[in-house]
């Protein structure tokens, strides 16, 4: 079981193998998907961007072996030497519980109301990161084989493991304070089924939730729910939009009959990129691009 050719695989001819000791490796994976990218924080430059697919991949034994592939031929993957490594993982259940109320031992209670069977793999486990931007808990569901296969591929370092929904979050929290993104919003990263949605008002976040979605309606639908829920005017709002949406879809059509400030999302500021960055839509990864300013 192997990936389909990827979607994207950059390399900036700056990255030198003698210096993966100065660079951050993130990485982010789905039941049927893994990406990562590498960054020189102390250029603040992206230098690699890779991301596969697997078309034909159903089961978690099927990832595991994809992901076991994919390291067994790619040289600069299961270098041990990194600076730093994460991982997160997409499209599983989560949920939120503030730093004062937090117990580490109830996670599977906080859980069991944000569980879809559907998104679950045989071996997922619960884990749980702290967000010190939002003052709270993320607890989620990850794969437990897929974790610890490639925590094994980086003895020498510690894996710091999140949820897509706490880098994102803690992306829009950043770029918000730094006054890049506005203080009144609805964030909306589009992945294939499912929507991940942040309301921010006031500087704050009000609203971080998922949805399935297999329509452009069901696209539109969720994205005015949101507002309606939190009470945000579509004609007053900024709406974001982030992640595996075109332009020219027809979910954005019908959502500018409804809402009036619909922007995508440029690449973080922070960050430079090489030429070859360019046949990437700028709006496209920006929760792994911003993976690296985690603590």
């Amino acid at each position: 079981m192997i990936f389909d050719k990827p979607a994207h695989k950059i390399q900036d001819a700056e990255l030198d193998i003698n210096r993966l000791s100065e660079y951050t490796l993130s990485i982010m994976v789905s039941r049927r998907t893994i990406r990562f990218c590498a960054v020189d924080v102390h250029k603040s430059r992206c230098l690699l961007l890779e991301d596969y697919r697997g078309s034909n991949i159903y089961t978690e034994d099927e990832l595991l072996k994809a992901i076991q592939e994919l390291y067994e031929r790619h040289n600069l993957l299961k270098a041990g030497y990194w600076a730093k490594v994460q991982l997160a993982f997409r499209a599983t259940p989560f949920t939120w519980v503030p730093a004062g109320l937090f117990d580490m031992y109830r996670c599977d209670e906080y859980l069991q109301h944000a569980i879809d069977t559907e998104a679950l793999l045989e071996n997922d486990t619960t884990r749980f990161a702290e967000s010190n931007a939002l003052g709270a808990f993320c607890i989620f569901k990850a794969s437990s084989d897929v974790a610890s296969y490639l925590q094994n591929n980086y003895l020498n370092q510690s894996v710091s493991i999140y949820h897509q929904a706490h880098v994102f979050a803690e992306a829009i929290m950043r770029d918000t304070a730094l006054g890049n993104l506005p203080e009144n919003g609805l964030h909306v990263y589009g992945e294939t089924k499912y929507l991940l949605i942040i309301a921010v008002k006031g500087g704050q976040v009000k609203l971080i939730n998922q949805f399935p979605i297999f329509t452009p309606e069901d696209f539109v639908y969720f994205t005015l729910f949101a507002l309606d829920e939190l009470q945000m005017p579509p004609h007053g709002t900024p709406i974001l939009l982030y992640g595996e949406i075109s332009p020219s879809a027809k979910s954005i059509e019908i959502l500018r009959k409804y809402v009036k400030d619909l922007r995508f999302s440029g690449r973080p500021p922070h960050l430079l990129f090489s030429y070859q960055f360019e046949e990437v839509l700028d709006h496209r990864y920006y929760d792994l691009l911003n993976m690296h300013l985690l603590d």
